[in-house]
């Protein structure tokens, strides 16, 4: 987000006689950041919205606040409803929970960190677990990026043990027709860049280190050197899967299990931050496709494992219902339908670069939203549902690298050697909340 400076321009907005909740208030502060990145700080007062920040004086700012705030309004005010607290007394139910499957995940994770730690450099480039580089862009330490890689391939390890998933690598890219085609235009545009490469005409590709050099607002734009996007940045990883499967017919008497990672781009603006904003940032994806009986029945275990991996990990955490930010015409009427299905649950982490929690891990119901588009069905005739479990990595590695009291590798080793993971697998002291019904 922006920077407040001491003498900021600050003006209050009427949202007229609407009065939004806390959904529809998170939404509403998103999208005005996102349309004026200038605005570093917005705050409700009463009926009011009081914007702090370059632009908050900005040419319709104010028509775009009543608009909003109608829009939103009929957003229901309902608190997220809290699966699992790390600060409760409950413990966690591994009965779902492949644990062979983890502990094997584990030990491999454990045994790679401790070669890791062999393999140090004495020097390091950075002692800082990221170097901003650019809005919502960082340079990560030598041994972030051990963790980050590490805990990535963990993931990956534990869904091929436990559900001989399917690995895959994805580009960084993805084609616009193939993103529109499952909606994100409609429902996420807000994320997306598009990828336009040079003209490749010699009239204007040879003209273009003379713009570049003396390139002037009044006169030509980049635009006019460049050719018309086919492809943008990779803004979810799940919507790799789909264009492949299109008109497909899936096995119907086993769900369809894809494992991968790779780099989402979002462009949030104004809302972009170094910590939990990213423009660029990692994703471990886990793509289910299935009945509505086998998505079910591997919802609850996916809930359940994720709530084990945050207790094996030390986190302090919460797993919660939430809603994704929608904008458009549409949004209030989708986010109702989120926290009516529950579709969306978040694993909620709590640390000192986050005090008020991030979410690391998002599990999502998409039903058919993705595909029916790509008229993907089951073998047996009967519809195809989809679902995933995502990890942002990097919110996940500072969220380690907070419980264990820093990035190093070796406080990293020190507090995954306090783990237990399961009974008889590992006889050190374990998380409190880890245990097994």
């Amino acid at each position: 987000m922006s920077d407040i400076g001491e003498n900021a321009r600050q003006e209050s907005f009427p949202m007229g006689s609407v009065i939004l909740g806390r959904q529809a208030r998170r939404t509403l502060a998103t999208q005005l950041r996102f349309h004026y990145p200038e605005i570093g700080q917005v705050e409700f007062e009463g009926d009011s919205v009081v914007l702090t920040g370059g632009s908050a004086g900005a040419v319709g700012v104010a028509d775009l606040v009543l608009r909003l705030a109608k829009e939103l309004s009929s957003i229901p005010d309902r608190s997220p409803r809290v699966r699992f607290d790390s600060s409760g007394e409950g413990s966690v139910n591994l009965s779902r929970v492949d644990s062979n499957a983890l502990s094997a995940a584990f030990s491999g994770l454990v045994t790679e960190l401790a070669e890791q730690r062999t393999l140090s450099p004495e020097d390091s480039y950075t002692d800082r677990i990221g170097t901003r580089t650019g809005s919502g862009l960082n340079l990560y330490s030598h041994d972030f990026s051990v963790l980050c890689d590490l805990l990535d391939r963990f993931l990956g390890n534990f869904f091929q043990r436990a559900y001989r998933a399917q690995r895959i690598a994805v580009p960084s890219m993805i084609r616009a027709a193939d993103v529109d085609r499952a909606g994100y235009f409609d429902t996420a545009r807000q994320h997306i860049s598009f990828v336009s490469p040079f003209d490749p005409h010699p009239a204007v590709y040879d003209e273009f280190p003379k713009f570049w050099s003396q390139r002037d607002p009044v006169g030509s734009d980049i635009a006019d050197f460049l050719s018309a996007p086919e492809e943008v940045l990779t803004p979810a990883m799940c919507l790799h899967c789909f264009p492949v499967l299109a008109s497909a017919a899936v096995r119907s008497e086993a769900p369809t299990i894809i494992t991968f990672s790779g780099r989402c781009f979002r462009d949030e603006k104004g809302n972009l931050n170094q910590v939990e904003r990213l423009r660029e940032f990692t994703v471990r994806e886990n793509l289910f496709i299935g009945s509505e009986k086998d998505l079910e029945r591997l919802h609850g275990e996916l809930a359940d494992f994720t709530i084990a991996v945050a207790a094996l990990f030390g986190l302090d955490f919460r797993l919660e219902t939430a809603t994704d930010i929608f904008f458009g015409e549409q949004a209030s009427q989708r986010t109702a339908s989120q926290m009516l299905w529950d579709s969306k649950f978040e694993l909620v982490a709590m640390h000192e670069d986050a005090p008020n929690g991030v979410a690391v891990a998002s599990l999502n119901q998409h039903h058919s939203h993705f595909t029916r588009p790509f008229e993907i069905s089951l073998d047996d005739g009967t519809p195809a549902l989809s679902m995933c479990l995502g990890f942002g990595i990097e919110r996940f590695a500072r969220a380690v690298a907070a419980a264990a009291g820093g990035h190093g590798l070796e406080l990293i080793q020190s507090h995954l050697d306090r783990v237990r993971i399961l009974d008889g697998v590992d006889k050190s002291t374990h998380h409190p909340s880890l245990g097994q019904e």
